[in-house]
């Protein structure tokens, strides 16, 4: 979870502050939540008691990822007589709120909320490796893994307040961000699984 303010010039002040006073502010707020678990079980093997072992084994591992829930409150107002003005005086918060790529074309708009994408996936993988012990409890070793995984992702859709200048107008609009897709791998070890790459070298101490 996290939330975001940011201080904002009133719009509706139309009268300049007098030095030294500040310009009177208001206040934007943004909230955003996700969320993400993993549950995952795996037996390993091994084979030699000497400094030089192998080992091998196979993982399987249940994900959900809760996607994106994001809310935003702004100090200014939309309305016929402060639709630009507000729009211009929205805090950007790096999430892409303010006149987004996907509102309609020549419209200036801001993002209300934004949710969706909730993703569900599967993945068993296998692998190989060596320790070679050092010392009694401290050895070197690498890793070998080949992984199948599919996963689903739902849509990301998001309602945005726009004004349209040429007709004074107000309105709000739902969009679809990001449309349903899914995905398929039968490749070497992949962030699903933690390891982000084709092999691994590792330092381990066994306690």
């Amino acid at each position: 979870n996290n939330k975001m303010r940011k201080d904002i010039v009133d719009v509706t002040v139309t009268t300049p502050p007098t030095f030294p006073a500040l310009p009177t502010m208001k206040e934007d707020v943004m909230k955003s939540s996700s969320t993400a678990i993993g549950l995952g079980a795996g037996m390993e093997f091994r084979r030699g008691k000497t400094r030089l072992q192998g080992y091998y084994g196979a993982d399987a591992m249940l994900w959900y990822g809760g996607g994106t829930k994001e809310t935003y409150t702004y100090g200014n107002a939309l309305s016929t007589t402060t639709g630009a003005a507000s729009t211009a005086n929205s805090s950007d918060f790096g999430t892409g709120n303010i006149n987004p790529a996907y509102s309609t074309s020549g419209y200036s708009g801001r993002v209300v909320s934004k949710k969706g994408g909730n993703s569900f996936g599967f993945g068993v993988r296998g692998f190989i490796g060596a320790e070679y012990f050092l010392f009694p409890k401290i050895s070197l070793g690498g890793e070998f893994g080949w992984g199948l995984g599919i996963s689903s992702t739902g849509a990301v859709t998001s309602t945005v307040e726009q004004f349209n200048a040429a007709g004074a107008a107000v309105g709000s609009t739902d969009y679809t961000v990001t449309k349903k897709s899914g995905g398929f791998s039968l490749d070497t070890d992949v962030n699903k699984f933690g390891t982000g790459a084709s092999g691994a070298l590792r330092l381990n101490l066994h306690f």
